[in-house]
């Protein structure tokens, strides 16, 4: 497919490899490759990760490994799609409060809020394309515009067989970047990749026109989330939060324990936990740890501070001089 002449939209050429991330330093760097995102670990270990990106014109490709489950709630860049793929098929995640699988690569687009939650550590990858682009090839290879083509929730389809091919080539293109080779590109060797990237994309795929989900379940754990999110800084408990939703404490235990691989209660001491380090990170002069406990709900300062070192492997005071 022939492609216009048009602005750039990302740094053509650009490549970083960023190990040793924890979930503060995930959410800084986010901003500089074009994402308003922030990263809260999900369980009561330190969450470690590392990402590789490259760039072309109007493609941003990236392979990152997390070393346990996390949560991710903020925006993609402007006029833009963004490909989910996450090949290991032990890893359950959602957004938005709907499940995938291996096989699904779910579509965000612009108008979307993230709102990702995977249960377990894994290696992921996500394509970022030019709407405006992804949408023409959309079209020429499904025979139907990309904005009637789905429902509420979008995703592609790609068969267990194509899996790993695709995961491979992701991988190659990226090595491409990280290549001394790639320092002879000029701007035709760069578009001659971005088609090689679109056409080999929509090879691997079908589409797959409404995903199935379970809707009253996933609303309800939806729902659930949003509620304690809501309720970092509030005395709130569990037995509230089955109230207010009018569902037993049994069935959110069983709910979350499900879906998420957490029970209620550890899910909502580690949105506060996240929610506390954010603050303690943020470099605002004269934080006091104990008032930040005191405010998310830890009323017992030492308690408070032996939590806070098993999630995150340093204390609270470290945190705030780093």
């Amino acid at each position: 497919m022939k492609q216009e002449k048009i602005p750039s939209f990302f740094p053509v050429g650009m490549s970083a490899y960023l190990p040793n991330l924890d979930a503060v330093t995930l959410s800084m760097t986010s901003l500089k490759f074009g994402w308003d995102l922030s990263y809260s670990q999900l369980h009561r270990r330190p969450l470690t990760a590392e990402r590789r990106f490259g760039h072309t014109a109007n493609i941003q490709l990236c392979a990152a490994e997390y070393s346990d489950g996390m949560m991710i709630r903020g925006e993609i860049p402007k006029e833009s799609v963004l490909v989910f793929l996450i090949p290991d098929q032990k890893v359950e995640w959602c957004d938005c409060g709907t499940f995938y699988t291996a096989y699904d690569l779910y579509l965000v687009t612009e108008r979307d809020e993230i709102d990702f939650v995977q249960n377990g550590g894994c290696r992921h990858y996500t394509v970022v394309m030019r709407k405006e682009i992804f949408e023409n090839f959309f079209e020429t290879h499904f025979g139907i515009p990309f904005s009637s083509a789905f429902g509420e929730r979008r995703a592609l389809r790609i068969e267990r067989e194509m899996i790993k091919p695709l995961q491979s080539q992701i991988e190659g293109w990226l090595d491409i970047f990280f290549g001394q080779n790639i320092q002879t590109f000029d701007e035709e060797k760069f578009r001659l990749l971005e088609t090689e990237i679109f056409d080999t994309f929509f090879r691997h795929v079908t589409w797959k026109k409404e995903l199935e989900t379970k809707e009253s379940s996933e609303r309800l754990l939806k729902r659930a989330r949003d509620m304690l999110h809501e309720n970092i800084q509030t005395h709130f408990t569990i037995a509230d939060l089955a109230k207010e939703l009018q569902v037993s404490e049994r069935s959110l235990q069983y709910l979350f324990r499900k879906r998420l691989g957490v029970t209620p209660k550890q899910y909502f001491q580690s949105v506060r936990m996240n929610a506390i380090r954010q603050v303690l990170s943020s470099g605002q002069e004269g934080v006091k740890i104990g008032d930040v406990a005191l405010a998310h709900g830890f009323l017992h300062l030492g308690h408070f501070v032996d939590q806070y070192k098993r999630y995150f492997g340093e204390l609270p005071s470290q945190t705030v001089k780093k």
